[in-house]
């Protein structure tokens, strides 16, 4: 039976995440998949239709998410892609549990504001309390600047830990930023943080943090420093 129009949207909504995601450079997930090498097959990227096709197929229900992680893992899949050989629904606990059990395995090595190790940890949940570890996952992740007031970054190799990684120098908060939708699309132009604060009515300092990195959003909406 054909899936209603509401189903469909709900379909392409997701097919749209995952291109935004892979493709995307200015995405804000993008360094969390494209830059990782993450991709869509190529029966998926030609066809819509087959994707929302496959999903009617194989277990869609509202309250479910598309996963890809755990299939890649088990058929050794690197990078990983999103196909029909490699996703599955499962639930929302389901995919949490099993991002945090592999998330906090891999070790990791936190740098001070120069740039400079300061320890490695063989595992997330070693570096900090739990929410320390949460806040550190998203920063080894892309998803904000700093944790615990240093940089941290993934660990493949213990034996071969860069002593210094490259920082970028923090800005002024008189610098241009922008605000993005949650497919990383530019939405918004400001002079400033004050500027942006005036124009929405949020605090500067939630704007502020969200722009070095150390929240993810102010009620949902996004900015960044202009890149322009």
């Amino acid at each position: 039976m054909e899936p209603s129009i509401k189903r469909k949207l709900k379909h392409l909504s997701r097919y749209v995440q995952i291109l935004q995601r892979c493709y995307n450079k200015d995405c804000i997930a993008y360094t969390s998949y494209g830059a990782k090498g993450i991709t869509m097959c190529d029966e998926w990227l030609e066809s819509p239709d087959a994707f929302i096709k496959w999903c009617e197929e194989n277990g869609y229900e509202e309250n479910l998410v598309l996963d890809k992680d755990i299939l890649c893992d088990k058929l050794g899949i690197t990078p990983k892609i999103h196909s029909p050989l490699t996703c599955q629904f499962i639930t929302r606990a389901e995919n949490q549990e099993y991002a945090a059990e592999n998330t906090t395995r891999q070790a990791v090595a936190c740098y001070d504001n120069n740039g400079d190790l300061i320890k490695v940890y063989k595992s997330i949940s070693l570096a900090g309390t739990t929410s320390e570890a949460t806040n550190i996952s998203r920063a080894v992740r892309g998803k904000r600047l700093k944790a615990k007031g240093m940089y941290w970054r993934y660990v493949n190799n213990l034996d071969e830990v860069p002593k210094k990684i490259e920082i970028t120098p923090i800005k002024s908060k008189a610098a241009p930023i922008e605000e993005l939708d949650k497919f990383g699309n530019v939405i918004s132009k400001f002079k400033s943080v004050v500027d942006a604060s005036v124009k929405t009515g949020l605090n500067k300092s939630s704007i502020a943090s969200v722009v070095n990195g150390d929240r993810n959003s102010v009620y949902g909406r996004f900015f960044r420093r202009s890149k322009e």
